[in-house]
């Protein structure tokens, strides 16, 4: 059975071989309580998850799983509404920054366990209220304070990259609707200088290459796991022609949209 009701926290069973997809709206904790799935989101293609894992994902960015073989999955909503994320030790100059450009999965301890037995019964028996979940959410920041070192916290929560939550949640947010740095500073309202300086210290690169980067991921993202056309492609993410999109990809991914779409055709069939 699904719960998904609340808006804050999904239980999601999924069938061997069935697709489940999320919006770009939050971050999320993603947990795996039954069997493995296999997902994919920006530039991480069908990478496996198994029983007992966690991982994050940022605001931004589509989530698409599916079950390898009968399984479930909690999805818990991270909003900047509930402040959640201000709880948990990411963005410390001292721990290392030494993490290669995989994936950081948290193997969920005990404790975790026993927090995650009480969301399912709640669920499971109708407690579906938001202050509820809210509360839940807020007490799974507190346990995964006392159950993580700093370190383990710092490299799962990585792709978020700030050690100001509210300032990085913003740009995440609007980047994605908005083409250049000026106009992203407008918006926040911010003056031009103002908020590359905050940027980079944030960040620690500057607007300009992180928004290219991420533009990036999304643009490999919607060529290589959707089936969108590569026309509303380039229209969604605000290419003045199609010759800009594909002079885009050449130089950023390494060849034009339809070589990547048919890399995508050659390994589903090999």
């Amino acid at each position: 059975m699904n719960f998904t009701d609340n808006g804050i926290v999904e239980a999601i069973a999924l069938d061997r071989g069935k697709l489940y997809t999320t919006d770009k709206d939050n971050s999320k904790i993603v947990l795996v309580t039954k069997g493995s799935i296999e997902f994919s989101f920006s530039m991480y293609n069908n990478v496996e998850m198994d029983c007992g894992k966690m991982l994050f994902v940022p605001s931004g960015y589509g989530f698409r799983a599916m079950a390898m073989e009968d399984a479930a999955v909690i999805f818990f909503n991270i909003t900047e509404e509930y402040d959640w994320c201000r709880a948990i030790a990411v963005g410390n100059n001292q721990l290392s920054q030494d993490v290669d450009d995989g994936i950081s999965f948290l193997d969920v301890k005990d404790m975790l366990g026993s927090y995650v037995y009480s969301i399912e019964l709640y669920l499971q028996k109708g407690y579906r209220d938001c202050n509820l979940m809210q509360l839940k959410i807020k007490e799974l920041g507190c346990i995964m304070n006392v159950c993580y070192t700093k370190q383990e916290l710092h490299d799962f929560f990585r792709l978020y990259q700030t050690n100001d939550l509210l300032f990085s949640e913003q740009v995440r947010k609007y980047s994605a609707e908005i083409r250049t740095v000026r106009q992203l500073s407008e918006r926040m309202n911010y003056s031009y200088s103002g908020f590359n300086k905050r940027f980079r210290r944030v960040f620690g690169m500057s607007a300009y290459k992180w928004m290219k980067q991420q533009r990036a991921r999304i643009v490999y993202h919607e060529i290589y796991e959707t089936n969108k056309s590569l026309k509303q492609i380039s229209a969604d993410n605000k290419f003045m022609t199609l010759s800009h999109f594909n002079e885009f990809c050449h130089k950023v991914l390494g060849g034009s949209p339809r070589q990547i779409r048919k890399q995508r055709y050659m390994e589903q069939s090999s």
